[in-house]
């Protein structure tokens, strides 16, 4: 895992962003459908768009871990490895070659991942917000701002949407690590840009433990 060095932290999604905002000043975007749709015509390119109707709470469910590390503000360079049955974390500022890698056993202190997880519960606010777009829909579809089909689809849609339904995979059915392919490309510009950062920034960072190491019972 890595993360962009101050100054260069534009990365395509930035792109994706602005060509979505410019193709729905063009279109109406009143119910989801119409808002899917129109993130699917925003790019040339085939675009999957899916419907988030609840997510799995593992803030809650992980609260333990919170601060287990500390030091992790100074490196870019983050890899998770399982080696000889220990679970180590491999750090370095910058991805140099002449960078120092540090080395960290996490093998203890990873606590175990629950099989099942409850759904992030809404934010308070939804309740009342919805209820107040129940009372305008009528005057909205007087008004000509909502369609017949488009009231019918607001009122289904506002009726379930107060519970969460999780329609995404659990992080337990993820896919296994595969190697990433290389792309062969010019990238002078990058390590140049590297290197003058990296000599302002060039500190000794040092990720360690925290806490003590989990009791499993």
């Amino acid at each position: 895992m890595g993360f962009l060095m101050v100054g260069h932290t534009h990365e395509d999604i930035d792109q994706v962003f602005s060509s979505v905002a410019t193709h729905l000043r063009r279109v109406d975007c009143v119910t989801l459908p119409d808002l899917q749709k129109g993130l699917q015509e925003s790019s040339s390119t085939q675009t999957a768009v899916y419907h988030l109707t609840g997510l799995n709470d593992y803030k809650a469910a992980l609260e333990d871990c919170r601060g287990i590390l500390t030091g992790i503000s100074g490196p870019h360079q983050f890899v998770i490895s399982l080696v000889a049955n220990k679970v180590m974390l491999r750090t370095k500022n910058w991805p140099r070659e002449d960078q120092v890698e540090s080395e960290l056993d996490l093998t203890d202190v990873i606590p175990e991942i629950p099989s099942e997880f409850n759904s992030v519960r809404p934010n308070p606010k939804i309740a009342s917000e919805i209820m107040a777009m129940i009372k305008d829909m009528d005057k909205w579809q007087v008004s000509g701002r909502l369609s017949n089909a488009q009231m019918v689809w607001w009122t289904r849609y506002l009726e379930r949407s107060p519970v969460p339904f999780v329609n995404v995979p659990s992080i337990l059915s993820l896919p296994a690590y595969t190697e990433p392919f290389t792309i062969c490309e010019d990238v002078s510009h990058l390590r140049t840009a590297i290197e003058k950062t990296a000599e302002r920034e060039d500190a000794v960072t040092r990720v360690s433990l925290k806490r003590k190491r989990i009791n499993r019972t």
